[in-house]
């Protein structure tokens, strides 16, 4: 069954959070996302209904991540994930080394850092400055730098052949 316009269908079921880690497996042609970590994240009016506190996807992947950081606390750490929840990463620093790399779409609205702020310059710091091309359009810039490298395990296959471009924004 699906929802349309005239139509609204919800379905309930469970949502997971769930922290993977790549690894490979000997009898795959890929590497795959092995579950390290999992919490049961129930909806706002599930956890009204219990009388329990809710918690947003939010808090609960910053808890996830917390956990992580503790058991690899030597290690560093690459998250890869939706926007909305590796926010949650920014505040589990904690002395662990991370990189955090959201899932961007092509139409993202991406902008240039602002300027530090200059001595007796009064108000808020802005935290953007101009707005950048989208991604589609860097992707068919002619004048954009293109490195090409190769990736090993393309993945778990054989070696790619990837162009890749770098830079910054907020």
């Amino acid at each position: 069954m699906r929802s349309s316009r005239g139509h609204f269908v919800k379905v309930g079921g469970l949502r997971w959070l769930c922290v993977m880690l790549p690894a490979p497996v000997p009898w795959a042609q890929r590497v795959w996302a092995l579950p390290v970590l999992t919490a049961l994240a129930p909806s706002e009016r599930y956890e009204r209904e219990c009388g329990r506190c809710h918690k947003s996807l939010t808090e609960r992947a910053r808890g996830l991540l917390r956990q992580i950081v503790r058991w690899l606390h030597e290690r560093e750490l690459v998250l890869v994930g939706p926007r909305q929840l590796l926010g949650a990463a920014a505040a589990v620093r904690a002395g662990a080394a991370h990189d955090v790399h959201p899932a961007a779409a092509l139409d993202a609205r991406l902008y240039a850092a602002a300027a530090p702020m200059t001595p007796g310059q009064r108000g808020r710091a802005a935290k953007k400055r101009l707005r950048l091309a989208a991604l589609a359009q860097v992707l068919h810039d002619p004048l954009r730098c293109w490195q090409r490298v190769l990736a090993p395990q393309w993945y778990g296959m054989t070696v790619r052949t990837v162009d890749i471009a770098s830079g910054c924004a907020v």
